[in-house]
């Protein structure tokens, strides 16, 4: 764990589309799991994507089309890209003249056939090129934690720049939308603002990273999730995350976890002290711890005295075993 950290969050954004704003209904129609779909189905719907690689204009957005593997039609993309809504989070992050220093970009959801990765297409897209920019693909929640890592101990970032991770999902048909008893996955965008500015309004002081074995598992085509062993290990993983902070110290903890069940679980044994966000529309993977630290940084926008007393632990735990937990102090 280290201990001396010199950047924080100075601003978020987020993009949720629209055509998923009822995820309780929208969920119901595009509900499919594994124990339905021919172990070959996903390298048919590849091969057949590349072939149609000639015939798709990548200078533009892909917004919308239908295929056809087999006798199944699905749509594989929707009203918009992962491309799409990563780039409007970022506009909405920042001004058209701002070059941030440096750009990591995380998914687990892969939907299109591009011929270079979302980073590079963001980084283009933005006017970024020039600066470092790259992915980090299926780690899911992690994400977050893992690129601010990376970012606080860039030897080139200086008190006066910036530097941008953005998390986005998109998982259209072939994708699964629920895995076992695992809630819906959900789309979105969400792009923070980092910085070693004293403006941050949350100050990042520790990180804490463990993992597992799976708690998702595959066998005969079912899918079998180990709901009690996931709850048993983010509460000790928790317990560890705060052993070298002060008891003295009021924590509030936001949990990403991809089973309500499982969080429901936790908030009821657990003897810490957990802060409620709005309800989300399902799990966002990738994006979720960074969905719930935009949802934080909106809300400290509007009351930034009533949490003056607290730290705040972002954790996210994924259902292929890895914890991560961050502790920052609001401003």
């Amino acid at each position: 764990m280290k201990q001396t950290f010199t950047i924080g969050i100075q601003d978020s954004a987020a993009v949720v589309p629209t055509s998923i704003g009822n995820i309780r209904s929208w969920s119901r129609d595009c509900l499919e799991t594994l124990a339905m779909k021919r172990s070959d189905h996903y390298t048919d719907v590849v091969n057949m994507l590349l072939v149609q690689l000639p015939n798709i204009d990548f200078r533009s957005v892909l917004t919308e089309g239908i295929s056809k593997c087999g006798d199944e039609q699905f749509l594989y993309t929707e009203d918009q890209s992962q491309f799409d809504i990563a780039l409007k989070a970022l506009r909405k992050l920042c001004a058209n003249d701002e070059i941030s220093n440096s750009l990591i970009y995380s998914h687990s959801s892969i939907e299109e056939a591009v011929y270079a990765s979302n980073a590079s297409r963001l980084a283009a897209a933005m006017d970024w090129s020039s600066r470092p920019h790259f992915a980090l693909s299926q780690m899911g929640s992690v994400s977050f934690f893992q690129a601010l890592k990376i970012i606080d101990q860039s030897s080139n970032f200086t008190v006066d720049e910036f530097s941008v991770y953005c998390s986005a999902e998109r998982w259209p048909k072939p994708y699964p939308r629920s895995k076992g008893s695992l809630d819906p996955l959900s789309d979105g965008a969400c792009a923070l603002r980092i910085s070693r500015s004293d403006q941050a309004r949350l100050k990042l002081l520790q990180i804490y990273q463990e993992g597992c074995e799976p708690f998702l598992s595959l066998e005969q085509g079912k899918v079998s999730f180990d709901s009690e062993r996931m709850k048993n290990f983010a509460m000790g993983a928790l317990d560890r995350a705060l052993e070298n902070v002060s008891e003295n110290l009021s924590v509030k903890i936001v949990l990403s976890c991809p089973s309500k069940k499982v969080a429901d679980a936790i908030y009821k044994d657990s003897n810490l002290r957990f802060e409620p966000l709005n309800e989300k529309l399902g799990y966002f993977a990738s994006a979720d711890v960074t969905y719930m630290v935009h949802q934080v940084v909106e809300q400290l926008k509007v009351e930034p005295m009533s949490w003056i007393d607290d730290l705040l632990l972002f954790c996210g735990i994924s259902s292929n075993g890895n914890f991560g937990a961050a502790l920052f102090s609001p401003h």
